[in-house]
C-alpha cells in the first residue's frame, strides 16, 4: 500500500495546517491594521473639531470682552445724558405734569453748551409712541411694532430707575453713533428717551472694539476660515456695521432666526467644495441694557476641510497598504511555519513510503523531534523483524527448490499441456486424492491450466486469490520457472499458500498507518504483556512509559467498560481490526472519552501482537455539540424570525440601544415605513407609529424608570410585561383604538438584551362590544319589562284564584286551587332565577371576602344554623353574584338536608389548587345524584338552585363538585385557580356580623 497516495486521498493535514495559520495570523493583522485604522481616523476627527470648536470659543470669548470694553467707553455719557434727563424731568413737574406745555428748546438751551447740539429727546406715551421730539424725525415714532422692545420700555416706563442704553449708529453709514438713556416721569405716563450724539468721539478705541477687526482678524490668524460674518436679529451682517451695512442671505437668515429662539447651532458640510458652515449663537454679555436682546449675534463661519479630508484619505489609502501587507504576510508566515513544523513528518512519511514499497533496506532518517524519532525507532525493529522474515523464507524456498519432494510448497513439474509430477504439498494444497488417478489427472491439469492462464504480467511471478474445495478463499503465490530435463522444455511450478503472509503485510501496513498518526497514542506487544508505549499515550494517562507497559493495554479503562473488552479483543482477533469507544481514567482520577482502535497480528506460531491505538476525542465531542448546538440555535433563529414575519399583528423588536433588530411584514402596512428604513435608524418606532418623537411602552422595558404616564393611561404591569388600550388619532383623520403589549428579551443567561412589542388595532372590535353592549342593554330591559308584566299577570291570576278559594267549598275545586297556587309560587321563582341569571356576568369580577359573604348568606338563610368557619382571612376574585353561590348553598341544606343544624366551611391550600370545603351535618347527596343535581331543573323544587351555583363560579374559572358521603351529610368542594385566591390581613377584615356573636361553636 502506497502511504503517500492513502495521505492524499485522505485528509491533508500540512494543508489544514497551513490554512489554520494563514486564518489566524491574517485576523491578527487585520484586527490591528482595523484597530489603528480606527483610531488613527478618530484622533483625526478629534483633532479637527477641536481646532473648529476652539475657533468658536475664540470668538466667543473675543466678542464678549469686545461688549464689555464698548459698555466701559459708553458709561462716559451716562453723566451728561443724565443731566439733561433731569433738565427734562424738571420742567415736566413745572409744567403740571402736562407735555404740551413743555418749551423743548428752551430745555435744549439750558444743556452745557460743549455738547447741547448734541442732545434729543423724545417722550413716549403708554402706547409707545414718541408723542413730544426735539427731532421732527423722532416724532409719531411707534416703538409698539419692536415687541420684546416695547415690553421693556413698558416695564422701565413702570419704574422709578435711569437706564443707560447700548451705542448704535443704524443701517446708514453717514449717521453718527448714538446712546441713549431712559427714566420714566413721577406720573408713569411717559418715558423720556434722551439721545447723545458721539460723533468721532473715542473713535481709535473703537475702531479697536469693531466687530468687523474681530473677524478680519481671526480670518487672517486661522486661514482655515473662509467666511465668517456676525449676523444680528434683524438679518443684517453686523460685522461689516463699521464699513457697509450688508443683509445676510435669506437662507442664511432662516437659519439665524431658528438659532435666536433656541440659542443653539447647527453644522452644514459641503463635500463638494471642502468645507464645513457652522451657524452658533452669541451673547452679547449685557444683560442690563435694554435693547441687550437686540445685540446678540449669530456667527456663520465657513471652515476649510481640505486638510482634514487630505488626511482621512492618506489613512485610508495606508490602511489599503497595510491590508495588502497584511494578506501577503500572513500566506508567508503560514507557508513557512507548517513547512517547518510539518517537515520532520514528511520526512518520516517518505522513508514508510519506500519500505511499503519492498525497500526493506531503506534507513529511516533521524528528526529534530524525539516523538518521531521514538517512533522511527520502533518503525526500525518491526521493519528489522520482516526483512530476516523474508530472509528465511527465502533460504527455504531454496532448501526446498532443491529437496523436491519434501518441499513445503506445491512444486508442479508441467510439461506442454499437462502435469507431469506434483509433490505432497501441492496435494495437500489443491486437496488432490492419490486413489483417482485417471479423472483427477484431467482435473488437476485444468486446474493448473486455469492458474497459468490468469498470467497477466511478463515476469513469471504472480499471484493470484482463487477458491479451493474444502479450504476456500486462498492467496496463491504461483512461480514460474523454464527448465529443460532430458532434453525436453518444461516449467518448473512453484505454488505457494501466502494467505498469512498477505495479512501480515496488511498488518504492517496498517502498523506503518498507525505511527503515521502518531498524535495518538499507541501501544503495543502481546495481549497480556505489552512492550511499546509512545510517549504521547503515556502523557495522555499522567504516568510514565514504565507504568503503562506494567498497567497494561486495558487497566485505565473506566469499570463500566471492562465488559467490552473481551468482545473487542475477539473481533480484533477475527477481523484483524476493530474500532470502539471508551471512558479512561488518568493516573490523577479525571476521566476522558477516548476512541480505541485495535490491530490484531498472529505470527506463523499463532501469537497474537495487538496495536492499539488510542486518541483523546474530547475536543471533538465538544466540537460536535457546539455544532449541533449550532445547528439547533441556527433553525431556532430561523423559525422565530419566520413566525415574527407571519405573525399576524404588527410586531417589532429593538435591543437595549434603542436599534430595531426586527420589523415585520404589517408593521410596514401600518406605518408605511420599510425594515429597511427602520434597521437604518433614519426614524424611531414612536415617529413611524405616532408620527411624533414620544416615550412608548417597548422604551419603559429597556428603561423601567421612565414616566410614560402623559401618554398612557391604564397601563398594566403583568411580571414586567407592559400592555395598554391607547386612542390614536391619525393625521388623515378619524380616530382608532389601539391594543399595545411589550414583554422583555432575554439571552440564555437572563440577562436583558432587549424587548418585543405588538400592536393590534382593535377599533373594530370596539365597535362590536360597544355594538353589543347596546344590543344587551336593550334586551335587559325588554326582559325586565316582560318580568314585570307577567308578574303583573301573575299577581292578577294570584288574586283571581285567591277569590275562587274563598268561595268555593268544593274538595275537588280547593284541590286544584291549590295545585295552582303552587305553579304560581314557581312561576314566581323562575321569574327571579331569570332576572339573577341574566345579571350574571354583567360586572368585572373582584376580590371578595369569603367569610364576610358566608356568614351574611347563612344569616339570611337562617338565624338558628350553628356556624363553625375557623379559616384565615382570605379572598377569591369571582363574579358580584358570589354571595348569591352560598345563599343557594345554605338554602338548599335547610330545604333539603334534613335535620341541618351545623354548617363548616373549611380553607385547603394542601393541593395544587386552594380549595373551600362546604360541609353541613344532614343526610348528604346519594351516589347516583351527584352529578345530576347541578344539572337545569333536577331536584324536588325548581331544580335551578346547585344549577345556578355552577354559572356563577364558571365565570372565572371556579369548579364545584359534591363528594360528601351519603347520610353523614353534603361535602361540596369549590375549587379556585390560584391566581383567583389570596390570603389577606386579618386586621383589615377583623369585624363581626351582627347576629352572629354567638351562633358559632368553638373547635
Amino acid at each position: 500500500m502506497n502511504i503517500k497516495k492513502l495521505l492524499h486521498s485522505g485528509f491533508s493535514l500540512k494543508k489544514s495546517l497551513m490554512a489554520s495559520f494563514i486564518i489566524i495570523i491574517l485576523i491578527s493583522l487585520l484586527s490591528i491594521t482595523g484597530i489603528f485604522y480606527n483610531e488613527t481616523s478618530r484622533q483625526i476627527d478629534e483633532r479637527f473639531f477641536q481646532e473648529l470648536n476652539q475657533t468658536e470659543l475664540l470668538l466667543k470669548g473675543s466678542s464678549d470682552r469686545i461688549t464689555k470694553g464698548q459698555m466701559l467707553w459708553e458709561a462716559t455719557y451716562r453723566k451728561p445724558l443724565m443731566v439733561v434727563t433731569n433738565l427734562v424731568l424738571e420742567n415736566y413737574k413745572q409744567t403740571s405734569q402736562s407735555p404740551s406745555e413743555m418749551n423743548l428748546s428752551e430745555i435744549i438751551n439750558l444743556v452745557d453748551p460743549n455738547y447741547r447740539d448734541r442732545i434729543d429727546f423724545i417722550l413716549i406715551n403708554e402706547s409707545g409712541v414718541a408723542e413730544y421730539a426735539t427731532n421732527k424725525n423722532d416724532l409719531n415714532l411707534d416703538f409698539s411694532q419692536w415687541g420684546p422692545f416695547y415690553q421693556t420700555i413698558t416695564d422701565m416706563r413702570m419704574n422709578d430707575t435711569f437706564r443707560l442704553d447700548r451705542a448704535v449708529r443704524g443701517f446708514d453709514v453717514e449717521n453718527p453713533w448714538r446712546i441713549f438713556a431712559y427714566q420714566p416721569t413721577p406720573d408713569h405716563k411717559f418715558l423720556v428717551e434722551t439721545t447723545y450724539k458721539i460723533y468721532d468721539d473715542y473713535s481709535k478705541e473703537r475702531n479697536v472694539l469693531s466687530l468687523y477687526n474681530l473677524v478680519t482678524q481671526v480670518k487672517e490668524q486661522n486661514p482655515r476660515v473662509l467666511e465668517l460674518d456676525l449676523i444680528g436679529s434683524t438679518g443684517m451682517i453686523t460685522s461689516n456695521m463699521d464699513e457697509i451695512p450688508v443683509p445676510a442671505n435669506p437662507e442664511d437668515t432662516e437659519i439665524v432666526m431658528e438659532l435666536y429662539s433656541i440659542k443653539g447651532n447647527r453644522n452644514f458640510v459641503d463635500e463638494q467644495n471642502q468645507s464645513i458652515t457652522r451657524f452658533f449663537f452669541i451673547e452679547s454679555g449685557d444683560d442690563e441694557s435694554p435693547a441687550h436682546e437686540y445685540i446678540n449675534h449669530v456667527a456663520k463661519m465657513v471652515y476649510s476641510t481640505k486638510e482634514y479630508q487630505q488626511e482621512k484619505r492618506f489613512l485610508l489609502i495606508l490602511a489599503i497598504y497595510l491590508l495588502i501587507i497584511s494578506i501577503v504576510l500572513a500566506f508567508t508566515f503560514a507557508y513557512l511555519l507548517s513547512r517547518f513544523i510539518f517537515s520532520p513528518v514528511n520526512s518520516l512519511l517518505e522513508d514508510l513510503d519506500k519500505i511499503t514499497k519492498g525497500d526493506l533496506s531503506h534507513p529511516i532518517r533521524p528528526s529534530r523531534h524525539l516523538e518521531i524519532n521514538r517512533i522511527s525507532k520502533a518503525v526500525s525493529q518491526m521493519v528489522d523483524s520482516v526483512r530476516n522474515s523474508i530472509k528465511s523464507l527465502e533460504s527455504s524456498e531454496k532448501r526446498y527448490f532443491s529437496l523436491f519432494s519434501n518441499a513445503s510448497d506445491g512444486i508442479i513439474l508441467w510439461g506442454k499441456d499437462s502435469i507431469i509430477h506434483a509433490n505432497p504439498a501441492a496435494h495437500i494444497l489443491f486437496g488432490w486424492a492419490a486413489d483417482d488417478e485417471e479423472q483427477s489427472e484431467k482435473s488437476k491439469s485444468e486446474l493448473i491450466r486455469t492458474l497459468l492462464g490468469k498470467k497477466v504480467i511478463p515476469e513469471n511471478e504472480w499471484e493470484l486469490t482463487v477458491e479451493i474445495a474444502g479450504r476456500g478463499t486462498c492467496n496463491l503465490n504461483i512461480r514460474l520457472v523454464r527448465i529443460v530435463l532430458d532434453d525436453i522444455p518444461m516449467n518448473l511450478i512453484q505454488i505457494r499458500d501466502i494467505t498469512k503472509e498477505t495479512r501480515m503485510h496488511e498488518e504492517i501496513r496498517r502498523l506503518a498507518d498507525i505511527v503515521r498518526n502518531t498524535q495518538a497514542g499507541i501501544i503495543a506487544g502481546p495481549v497480556k504483556n505489552p512492550d511499546i508505549v509512545n510517549k504521547a499515550y503515556a502523557r495522555m494517562h499522567g504516568c510514565t512509559q514504565d507504568e503503562v507497559i506494567k498497567d497494561g493495554f486495558f487497566s485505565q479503562i473506566h469499570p463500566d467498560y471492562k465488559n467490552v473488552i473481551s468482545a473487542w479483543i475477539k473481533t480484533a482477533e477475527e477481523k484483524g481490526n476493530m474500532t470502539g469507544e471508551a471512558i479512561r481514567i488518568r493516573k490523577d482520577g479525571t476521566e476522558f472519552p477516548a476512541l480505541h482502535n485495535l490491530t490484531m497480528v498472529t505470527s506463523d506460531q499463532s501469537d497474537h501482537y495487538l496495536i492499539m491505538n488510542v486518541q483523546d476525542i474530547s475536543d471533538q465531542i465538544q466540537v460536535w455539540k457546539l455544532t449541533r448546538e449550532k445547528e439547533i440555535l441556527a433553525n431556532s433563529v430561523d423559525l422565530l424570525s419566520s413566525i415574527l414575519e407571519n405573525l399576524p399583528d404588527s410586531t417589532f423588536a429593538i435591543d437595549i440601544s434603542g436599534n430595531v433588530l426586527a420589523w415585520n411584514k404589517f408593521m410596514e402596512i401600518l406605518t408605511g415605513t420599510s425594515e429597511k428604513e427602520m434597521r437604518a435608524g433614519e426614524i424611531s418606532p414612536a415617529q413611524a407609529i405616532y408620527q411624533e418623537k414620544r416615550p412608548m411602552l417597548i422604551d419603559k422595558i429597556i428603561k423601567p424608570e421612565l414616566d410614560i404616564s402623559r401618554y398612557y393611561s391604564n397601563v398594566k404591569d403583568e411580571d414586567g410585561i407592559y400592555s395598554a388600550e391607547i386612542i390614536y388619532y391619525k393625521s388623515s383623520g378619524g380616530t382608532r383604538y389601539i391594543w399595545t403589549v411589550a414583554s422583555p428579551l432575554y439571552d440564555s443567561k437572563g440577562t436583558l438584551i432587549g424587548a418585543i412589542e405588538t400592536i393590534r388595532d382593535i377599533t373594530e372590535l370596539k365597535e362590536i362590544h360597544k355594538k353589543q353592549s347596546e344590543l344587551t342593554e336593550k334586551l335587559m330591559l325588554l326582559s325586565s319589562l316582560n318580568r314585570h308584566d307577567i308578574r303583573n299577570k301573575i299577581t292578577v291570576i294570584d288574586g283571581f284564584r285567591f277569590f275562587a278559594e274563598n268561595e268555593s267549598t268544593e274538595p275537588k275545586v280547593r284541590e286544584i286551587l291549590a295545585l295552582q297556587k303552587k305553579a304560581i309560587q314557581d312561576m314566581g321563582k323562575l321569574i327571579e332565577f331569570s332576572k339573577t341569571y341574566q345579571n350574571i356576568g354583567i360586572h368585572e369580577p373582584a376580590w371578595h371576602n369569603i367569610r364576610e359573604l358566608f356568614e351574611r348568606a347563612v344569616l339570611q338563610v337562617s338565624v338558628d344554623l350553628i356556624l363553625v368557619c375557623d379559616i384565615p382571612p382570605v379572598e377569591i376574585y369571582a363574579d358580584d353574584l358570589i354571595y348569591q353561590v352560598f345563599y343557594n348553598l345554605a338554602d338548599n341544606s335547610l330545604r333539603h338536608g334534613g335535620n341541618v343544624t351545623t354548617i363548616r366551611l373549611q380553607i385547603d391550600t394542601s393541593g395544587d389548587v386552594p380549595r373551600v370545603i362546604y360541609e353541613d351535618d344532614g343526610q348528604g347527596v346519594p351516589d347516583n345524584e351527584k352529578e345530576q343535581i347541578f344539572l337545569r331543573g333536577y331536584g324536588k323544587n325548581t331544580g335551578l338552585g346547585l344549577f345556578l351555583i355552577r354559572e356563577i363560579l364558571g365565570i372565572t374559572n371556579i369548579s364545584i363538585i359534591e363528594n360528601g358521603i351519603y347520610g353523614r351529610g353534603v361535602r361540596f368542594e369549590i375549587k379556585i385557580p390560584g391566581n383567583h385566591f389570596r390570603m389577606i390581613d386579618d386586621k383589615k377584615f377583623n369585624r363581626v356580623v351582627p347576629g352572629l356573636e354567638t351562633r358559632y361553636q368553638i373547635e
